[in-house]
Protein backbone atom coordinates (compact mmCIF):
# COMPACT_ATOMS: atom_id res chain seq x y z
CA UNK A 1 0.00 0.00 0.00
CA UNK A 2 0.90 3.38 -1.07
CA UNK A 3 1.72 6.21 1.32
CA UNK A 4 -1.30 8.38 2.25
CA UNK A 5 -3.61 6.24 0.17
CA UNK A 6 -6.72 5.02 1.63
CA UNK A 7 -8.47 1.79 1.74
CA UNK A 8 -11.56 2.07 3.16
CA UNK A 9 -10.48 0.43 6.40
CA UNK A 10 -9.06 3.43 8.41
CA UNK A 11 -12.60 4.95 7.59
CA UNK A 12 -13.85 1.89 8.86
CA UNK A 13 -11.12 1.78 12.37
CA UNK A 14 -11.86 5.67 12.78
CA UNK A 15 -15.91 5.23 12.73
CA UNK A 16 -15.60 1.93 15.47
CA UNK A 17 -12.88 4.15 17.42
CA UNK A 18 -15.37 7.06 17.68
CA UNK A 19 -18.55 5.25 18.01
CA UNK A 20 -16.91 3.64 21.45
CA UNK A 21 -15.81 6.71 22.35
CA UNK A 22 -19.39 7.98 22.14
CA UNK A 23 -20.66 4.96 24.18
CA UNK A 24 -18.70 5.55 26.85
CA UNK A 25 -18.85 9.19 27.21
CA UNK A 26 -22.86 8.55 27.15
CA UNK A 27 -22.55 5.50 30.04
CA UNK A 28 -20.31 7.90 31.93
CA UNK A 29 -23.09 10.95 31.50
CA UNK A 30 -26.06 8.37 32.88
CA UNK A 31 -23.74 7.22 35.79
CA UNK A 32 -23.26 10.72 37.00
CA UNK A 33 -26.55 11.36 36.71
CA UNK A 34 -27.64 8.65 38.68
CA UNK A 35 -24.99 9.04 41.50
CA UNK A 36 -25.93 13.07 41.69
CA UNK A 37 -28.05 14.63 44.16
CA UNK A 38 -30.21 15.90 42.01
CA UNK A 39 -33.85 16.61 43.42
CA UNK A 40 -36.16 14.07 41.41
CA UNK A 41 -38.42 16.89 41.39
CA UNK A 42 -36.55 18.73 38.45
CA UNK A 43 -38.41 18.51 35.11
CA UNK A 44 -36.09 16.22 33.32
CA UNK A 45 -36.58 13.21 35.87
CA UNK A 46 -39.71 13.60 36.51
CA UNK A 47 -41.96 10.85 34.70
CA UNK A 48 -45.10 12.79 35.12
CA UNK A 49 -47.02 13.20 31.64
CA UNK A 50 -48.74 16.14 32.86
CA UNK A 51 -45.14 17.89 32.96
CA UNK A 52 -44.99 18.62 29.37
CA UNK A 53 -46.57 21.23 27.73
CA UNK A 54 -49.58 20.85 25.09
CA UNK A 55 -47.86 21.88 22.13
CA UNK A 56 -44.74 19.77 23.14
CA UNK A 57 -47.38 16.80 23.28
CA UNK A 58 -48.80 17.80 20.23
CA UNK A 59 -45.22 17.54 18.67
CA UNK A 60 -44.25 14.54 19.91
CA UNK A 61 -47.75 12.60 18.50
CA UNK A 62 -47.67 14.25 15.07
CA UNK A 63 -43.70 13.27 14.93
CA UNK A 64 -44.39 9.81 16.01
CA UNK A 65 -47.20 9.70 13.33
CA UNK A 66 -45.30 10.69 10.61
CA UNK A 67 -42.01 8.55 11.53
CA UNK A 68 -44.24 5.29 11.62
CA UNK A 69 -46.10 6.64 8.40
CA UNK A 70 -42.92 7.04 6.34
CA UNK A 71 -41.74 4.03 7.31
CA UNK A 72 -44.56 1.74 6.84
CA UNK A 73 -45.96 3.54 3.35
CA UNK A 74 -42.66 5.83 1.82
CA UNK A 75 -43.69 5.49 -1.64
CA UNK A 76 -45.20 8.84 -1.36
CA UNK A 77 -42.25 10.85 -0.10
CA UNK A 78 -39.74 8.85 -2.62
CA UNK A 79 -41.77 9.92 -5.18
CA UNK A 80 -41.69 13.43 -4.60
CA UNK A 81 -37.82 13.45 -3.69
CA UNK A 82 -37.43 11.74 -7.48
CA UNK A 83 -39.61 14.46 -8.97
CA UNK A 84 -37.30 16.94 -7.40
CA UNK A 85 -34.09 15.56 -8.10
CA UNK A 86 -35.40 14.94 -11.68
CA UNK A 87 -35.66 18.45 -12.30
Amino acid sequence: MQRGKADGKNVVLLAGGLGDYQHRRFFLLLRALHQSDVPRRHALLTTNRSSLSPALQTALVVSLVGIIFIGVYPQPLIEIVQRLVAR
